[in-house]
This record gives structure tokens, C-alpha cells and sequence, in this order.
């Protein structure tokens, strides 16, 4: 994975629209709890073009880094209070969040269905959404399988909520709060 596809994908993993030099600090202490490997601070800053670097990122830095991207268990804020927390999110007017090759994502106007084969086949929690190689949110694996189970009489029988498409599965589960 080259490094600019991997700050992507870091971003991604934390869920940030764009990182700041202050958000460098949140991705080592990240890293460091999920994968329980030092990443120092600087090494972050290095990587998101924060701090100057006169050398290629060492072998160990993008194995972590791949590592974390990789890694089963996402970083993302848990329920709180029994509640589920929704965290898949999708920018409307025309804004987007970064350029992303179409092959790496979902369009917004895909079947629920689909999306979960593919996340289920490829083994991913999330997948960008992207829309003519412009990523504009995130959807996540939880949130889909949050959406299906959700017992309300307004999203009706489940086999109706496999045929919504992930942008409108997305708007249901933000109205739910």
C-alpha cells in the first residue's frame, strides 16, 4: 500500500474528515492502544506532512501503520449507555473529504444487500463511500447490522430494509436519535 492511500485509509480507521497537527497525537495514542506498538508522535507528523522528514518512513513505521489500517477492531467512539453510537456518515452538496479511486469504495446509491456481501467477502468493518473518485463518508459494517435489527415499525420488515440503498439506510439511522 503506498503511504498516500494509507493516510487515507488512517483517516478512514479514526474517522476524521482531515487531520490536524493536533490529531497526530490521537492517531499514535491510537495506534499504541490498539496494536500495542509505540508510534511516537513526530513519526505521525511525519507521515501527514506536519513535520519535516529527510528519509523514506522505515519498514517498521509502515508495517505498524498497515497493521492498524488492517486491523479487525475499529477505533471509533463505543455505546455509550446501551445506546448505539452511529458513526457512518455521508457529506451531501457536492463537498467530499478527499480523491479515492471508485474500486476502493461503495457508491452511496448501493443496496444494503450488496454492501454487506462485500464488506462480509472482503472482511472489512467500513468501506469509504465514494461518488465519481470523491470520498464522501464512510459506512460501517456495525451501523448496517444496527439498521437491519432495529425492531421500529417506520423501517419496516427486513427484507425491505436489505433493499434501501446505504444513503438512505444512513439518513434512518441518523433520525433515530
Amino acid at each position: 500500500m503506498i503511504p498516500e492511500e494509507l493516510k487515507q485509509h488512517i483517516l478512514l480507521k479514526i474517522g476524521l474528515t482531515k487531520v490536524t497537527s493536533r490529531d497526530c497525537k490521537k492517531i499514535a495514542l491510537a495506534i499504541n492502544q490498539s496494536l500495542n506498538r509505540n508510534t511516537s508522535v513526530t513519526t505521525i507528523k511525519r507521515v501527514f506532512g506536519f513535520a519535516k522528514s529527510n528519509h523514506q518512513l522505515s519498514k517498521y513505521t509502515l508495517a505498524t501503520l498497515h497493521d492498524f489500517v488492517v486491523e479487525l477492531a475499529p477505533v471509533l467512539p463505543s455505546c455509550i449507555s446501551g445506546e448505539q453510537v452511529v458513526s457512518s456518515f455521508l457529506i451531501k452538496h457536492e463537498a467530499h473529504l478527499f480523491e479515492l479511486n471508485d474500486q476502493v469504495g461503495l457508491h452511496p446509491e448501493r443496496l444494503v444487500i450488496d454492501a454487506l456481501e462485500i464488506l462480509f467477502n472482503q472482511d472489512h468493518e467500513f468501506l469509504p463511500l465514494v461518488i465519481e473518485g470523491k470520498c464522501v463518508g464512510i459506512i460501517y459494517l456495525r451501523d448496517l447490522t444496527y439498521f437491519l435489527t432495529r425492531d421500529e415499525k417506520k423501517f419496516g420488515a427486513l427484507f425491505h430494509k436489505f433493499n434501501f440503498t446505504l444513503e438512505c439506510a444512513i439518513d434512518m439511522l441518523k433520525d433515530i436519535k
